[in-house]
C-alpha cells in the first residue's frame, strides 16, 4: 500500500511524459513491437518444453525424499508412542505396588490363605485401581507357584506356561517388570502385562507371591501400532522380534488378518526389512516384506525392549504417485506450450486494435488521473503529511487530521514535533540526507491528539525526486497502528492461555499422580481410624467395668488381644508416614495450581518489576511433563536478585518456548 501511494504521489508527471511518448511513437512501433513479442513467447516455449523434461527426474527425486522424510516422522512418532505407553504402564503397577495397605494385607493373604479380613481388602484395593486405570483386562493376585489367588476378572486369568514363566522369572527383583508379548494356549489371544514380586519380609525376604497387570495387545497396543497418519493404501507399522534363527512379528498387520505372532521369516533372508530390523539396523532401507512385496521402509529399535520396528510403505505405490506427478508436469509443460502459441497468434490482432484506441484515451486516462490523484489523497485509510526541511506541515490530508482530532487549521503551519509523543523521533522523521525511500526506512511513532491520548503508527518517509536526482519534497506516510498494537497484546495473552492449554494434558498427568496416593492414604487413615475408634471404645468399656470392680489378668490380656487384632502397633508406625505422604501430595498439588495461576496472569501492559526467580520457578513447573521423562532441569537462581524491570508474561513465553523447544 505504501509503494502504490509513492506512486501515485509521482503519478501526475509520470502519466504524462509516458502519453506524449506513445502518442508520438505508436506508428513507429506498430509492427516490430507485436513480432519482437511472438518471437519472445515462441523462444519461451521452446526452452519450456527443455526445462520441464531436464526437472523431471529433480521433481522425482524430491518426491522420493518427501516419502522418506514422511516414513521417519511417522517412524519417530510410532517409537515415542510406544515408549511413553510403556512408561505409564510401569507407573500404573508402580502405584500399586507403593500402597502399604495392599501390599501389607497381600503378604497376610499369601501366608495365611484363610485370613478374610486380609482377601477382602486384596480384593477391595485390585478393584479399585482396575477401575481407576481402566486399561487392564484384570488385575490378579498370584501365588508364588503362579496360580492366581485373587482377582478382578470374571473370566479365567491366563495362565499359560510362558505367561507362568515370565511371572515367576527374576523372583529376586524388588522392582515393576514388563512382561513380553505371549500368546494363550487357552484362548488363543495375544497378551502383555506389567507385574512385580510380593516378598516375605519377616522369613527372609522369599518372593511369595506376584500381582500381574495383564492386557489384550488387541485392545490395548495393536490399534496404536496399526495406526497411520497419513494417506496411504499400503502404508503400515509392525513391530517384530528375533527368537533363535528365526524372525516373529509380533504385532496385527494394517492389511492383512490374523497375522499377530503367527508370521515368521527365517534369518538368513536378509531381502526382508523385518529380518534387517531384528539384527539391528537402523535408518531407511529398501527391501521385500512378509509377503515378497517390495518396500521402502523406516527401521528403529524401541529403548528396554527386545522389539524392533518396521515403518513401510509399498514401492510401486511410491512410483505410481510419482509418475502421476511426472504426467501432470507433461500436461503442463504441453498446455503452457500451446498457450503460448496461441497467444503469440492473439498478440497481432490486439495490438492493431490497441494502437488505434491509445490516442484517444491517453487524454481520457490523463484526466481521470487527476481526478483520482486527488480523491485517493484526501480518502485513502492513511494519513499523509507533507513537511518541509524545517519540520514544518504544509499538508495533510484528513485521515491524519481524523488520528489526531483535529482541524485542518491547528495543524498546517505548526511544527510536526507538537504533535509527537516523543520530541526524540523529530530528528529521523525531519531528516532529509540521501533521500530515502521504501519500507527500509519505517519508523514507529506516537502521537498526542486534542485529548493528549497517544495515538501509535508506522510512518514511511517519501520523497519527491527532481530531475539531478536530489529531494524537493518529503511526504509522510503515516498508518495508524492503535488497534493493531492492542490487538497484539491481545494476541500475546492467548498464545500464552494456548500453551497452558497444549500442556493441559500433562499438568493433569502431574496432578493425578500426587493426587493418586492421597486418595490412597486417606483410605488407609480412614481404615486406621476406624480401628482406633474400635479401640477406643473397648478401653472405655474396659474403665467402665474397672471401676465397679478391679480387671482380672484374663480382662487384661483380653484387651492386648483385641488391640493386636487391630494392629494398634503396625497403624502407630504408619500413621504418621501416610499423614506425611497426603501433606506432601497436597503442597504438590498447591504448588502446580499456584504455578499454572502465576503464569496463566496476563500481567500488565507495561513494564513493572517482578520476580524472575518466582518466574523461572513457575515456568519449569508448568512444562514440567515436557521435559521430565527426557531431561534434568536445574535452576541455578541468586537469592539475592532483586525485583527486574521488565515485561513478565513475555519473559515467561519465551521461556516456556525454551524449554519445550530444547526437551523435544
Amino acid at each position: 500500500m505504501r509503494l502504490e501511494v509513492l506512486k501515485s504521489i509521482k503519478g501526475t508527471f509520470a502519466l504524462r511524459l509516458r502519453d506524449a511518448v506513445q502518442t508520438i511513437s505508436s506508428d513507429f512501433h506498430k509492427n516490430w513491437i507485436p513480432l519482437g513479442v511472438m518471437a519472445l513467447l515462441l523462444t519461451f516455449s521452446f526452452f519450456t518444453v527443455l526445462i520441464g523434461f531436464h526437472h523431471t527426474q529433480g521433481i522425482t527425486d524430491a518426491y522420493y525424499q518427501s516419502v522418506v522424510n514422511q516414513l521417519e516422522a511417522i517412524s519417530e512418532l510410532k517409537k515415542s508412542e510406544l515408549v511413553q505407553w510403556r512408561k505409564e504402564r510401569l507407573e500404573n503397577a508402580k502405584a500399586l505396588q507403593m500402597n502399604p495397605v495392599l501390599a501389607k494385607a497381600a503378604e497376610r493373604l499369601l501366608l495365611h490363605r484363610n485370613d478374610e479380613t486380609a482377601r477382602q481388602t486384596v480384593e477391595k484395593w485390585l478393584h479399585l485401581n482396575f477401575r481407576a486405570y481402566g486399561e487392564y483386562d484384570s488385575i490378579t493376585l498370584f501365588d508364588a507357584s503362579g496360580r492366581p489367588v485373587v482377582t478382578t476378572s470374571h473370566q479365567e486369568v491366563p495362565t499359560s506356561a510362558t505367561f507362568r514363566d515370565m511371572l515367576l522369572a527374576e523372583n529376586t527383583s524388588h522392582g515393576v517388570r514388563f512382561l513380553d508379548l505371549f500368546k494363550d494356549e487357552h484362548d488363543g489371544q495375544i497378551y502383555c502385562a506389567v507385574a512385580y514380586a510380593i516378598f516375605d519380609r519377616a522369613h527372609g525376604g522369599a518372593a511369595i507371591g506376584y500381582v500381574a497387570l495383564p492386557m489384550l495387545a488387541e485392545t490395548y497396543i495393536f490399534p496404536l501400532i496399526r495406526k497411520w497418519p497419513a494417506s496411504s493404501e499400503t502404508g503400515g507399522t509392525i513391530i517384530v522380534r528375533q527368537e533363535g534363527r528365526v524372525v516373529r512379528i509380533l504385532s496385527s498387520m494394517r492389511l492383512i488378518d490374523n497375522a499377530a505372532m503367527s508370521v515368521t521369516m527365517p534369518l538368513e533372508r536378509l531381502d526382508m526389512v523385518p529380518v534387517k530390523a531384528a539384527l539391528g539396523q537402523h535408518g531407511i532401507v529398501r527391501g521385500v516384506d512378509s509377503q515378497g512385496i517390495p518396500v521402502v521402509a523406516a527401521l528403529t529399535t524401541l529403548p528396554d525392549h527386545s522389539w524392533s520396528m518396521v515403518t513401510k510403505i509399498a514401492l510401486s505405490e511410491v512410483e505410481d504417485a510419482m509418475n502421476e506427478r511426472i504426467r501432470a508436469i507433461a500436461l503442463l509443460v504441453f498446455g503452457l506450450s500451446i498457450s503460448m502459441l496461441l497467444g503469440s497468434m492473439g498478440i497481432w490482432k490486439l495490438h492493431r486494435f490497441i494502437v488505434t484506441k491509445n490516442a484517444l484515451e491517453a487524454q481520457n486516462r490523463l484526466h481521470r488521473s487527476e481526478e483520482q490523484f486527488r480523491g485517493l489523497i484526501e480518502t485513502m485509510a492513511q494519513g499523509l503529511v507533507q513537511i518541509t526541511p524545517a519540520g514544518a506541515i504544509i499538508y495533510s490530508n484528513g485521515h491524519f487530521l481524523n488520528m489526531l482530532d483535529r482541524t485542518y487549521e491547528e495543524v498546517i503551519g505548526q511544527d510536526i514535533a507538537l504533535h509527537m509523543a516523543d520530541v526524540r523521533m523529530r530528528e529521523k522523521l525531519c531528516a532529509w540526507e540521501g533521500a530515502p525511500n521504501g519500507d527500509d526506512s519505517e519508523f514507529e511513532v506516537a502521537w498526542l491528539n486534542s485529548k493528549g491520548v497517544k495515538v501509535f503508527s508506522l510512518v514511511t518517509p517519501v520523497f519527491q525526486l527532481g530531475p539531478n536526482g536530489a529531494a524537493v519534497e518529503k511526504w509522510l506516510l503515516i498508518l495508524d497502528t492503535t488497534r493493531r498494537k492492542h490487538l497484539e497484546s491481545q494476541l500475546l495473552q492467548s498464545q500464552k492461555l494456548e500453551a497452558i492449554g497444549q500442556l493441559a494434558a500433562g499438568i493433569a498427568h502431574e496432578i493425578n499422580t500426587p493426587a493418586q496416593y492421597v486418595g490412597n492414604n486417606v483410605q488407609f487413615i480412614k481404615s486406621a481410624f476406624e480401628n482406633i475408634l474400635a479401640v477406643c471404645g473397648r478401653v472405655r468399656e474396659f474403665l467402665q467395668t474397672a471401676s465397679a470392680q478391679p480387671p482380672t489378668v484374663s480382662d487384661l490380656e483380653a484387651m492386648a488381644a483385641f488391640m493386636i487384632e487391630h494392629d494398634i502397633d503396625y497403624l502407630e508406625a504408619e500413621v504418621p508416614g501416610a499423614i506425611a505422604q497426603t501433606l506432601e501430595g497436597v503442597e504438590r498439588i498447591s504448588t502446580i495450581v499456584r504455578s499454572v495461576k502465576q503464569f496463566a496472569h496476563p500481567g500488565a501492559a507495561v513494564m513493572a518489576p517482578a520476580d524472575l526467580n518466582e518466574s523461572m520457578r513457575s515456568t519449569a513447573t508448568v512444562s514440567r511433563n515436557e521435559w521430565k521423562y527426557v531431561s534434568e532441569l536445574d535452576l541455578d537462581l541468586d537469592p539475592d536478585l532483586p525485583l527486574v524491570v521488565c515485561m513478565i508474561g513475555e519473559i515467561n513465553q519465551v521461556v516456556l518456548n525454551l524449554i519445550i523447544n530444547a526437551a523435544h
